[in-house]
């Protein structure tokens, strides 16, 4: 009995393997759900940033003059954010990703080109510092808080971080 097994599934691996059936090879080459969120391997925000992002450009590294000069500049802004640092940045963000990323994923296979969507996190610990208006040095804290903005692409890997900074 257990030969006749072991020749049944060797006959219908055969069929499955050696069968040009191109229904069954695009179904397999298909992702089953929209991948919005990326692969985090190393210079994984970097390459969001290439490809259309402003996270690190904007919101990573900033001084406190540089957010009050922003907040002085553009007056259609009511605050103006910075992550401390780029690996503190990439592992935040990381973070808010990955907690939200059936959320996202779900979201992406409906969303149409261009259409964004943004989610808030908290972490344990400050991530970067808010200034707000009005601009002065007595309006910044320090915040565990951020938002990433996700837009839809369409590209291979379905979106990208369009954004992402310390909030209030």
């Amino acid at each position: 009995m257990l030969n006749n097994l072991k020749q049944s599934l060797a006959k219908s691996a055969k069929f499955v393997f050696l069968s040009p059936i191109p229904i069954l090879s695009f179904a397999l080459s298909q992702p089953v759900f929209a991948q919005c969120v990326p692969t985090f391997s190393d210079g994984w925000l970097e390459n969001q940033e290439r490809s259309g992002g402003h996270t690190i450009q904007r919101h990573v590294g900033k001084s406190v003059q540089e957010l009050l000069n922003r907040l002085r500049q553009q007056r259609n802004i009511n605050s103006a954010s910075s992550y401390d640092n780029l690996d503190g940045a990439s592992r935040s963000i990381q973070a808010a990703l990955t907690a939200n990323e059936n959320r996202l994923n779900n979201w992406a296979k409906n969303a149409a080109q261009g259409q964004t969507k943004a989610v808030d996190y908290s972490l344990s610990v400050p991530v970067g510092t808010v200034a707000y208006r009005p601009a002065s040095e007595k309006n910044l804290t320090r915040t565990n808080k951020l938002r990433v903005v996700i837009k839809k692409t369409n590209s291979r890997s379905n979106c990208i971080v369009l954004t992402s900074y310390p909030v209030r």
